[in-house]
């Protein structure tokens, strides 16, 4: 047996430096505890699903938000990948498809997720 050390709420932030895959099975590790997260300045925003979205843009910073639609916000990540959020919540709020969110004009192509 291998023992693991104990999850921190810190532990489900988002690196967004890695691949639109390594940051998926991120997400599905840390749903529901401690929860995945980012931060959009200084909003927290916990990721609860989403997935890989097939390529990025190599050249631009990661966490970059690269497009808002139907099917929730494309995020670039590292190795030119990049990885769609379809549902989020904002702390202290109820969870929300992420282009409910993004219709709010809180978020817009461009925007960078640290």
């Amino acid at each position: 047996a291998t023992f693991a050390p104990k999850l921190r709420k810190e532990d489900g932030r988002v690196d967004w430096s890695k691949s639109a895959e390594a940051v998926d099975r991120h997400v599905r590790a840390m749903t529901p505890w401690p929860s995945a997260f980012t931060f959009l300045g200084k909003e927290r925003i916990i990721i609860v699903r989403g997935g890989p979205a097939g390529p990025g843009d190599p050249a631009g910073p990661r966490g970059t938000v690269l497009s808002v639609d139907r099917d929730g916000l494309a995020i670039s990540c590292g190795g030119g990948s990049a990885y769609r959020i379809a549902r989020i919540k904002i702390e202290g709020r109820r969870e929300a498809e992420a282009a409910a969110f993004a219709r709010s004009g809180k978020i817009s192509p461009g925007n960078l997720l640290a």
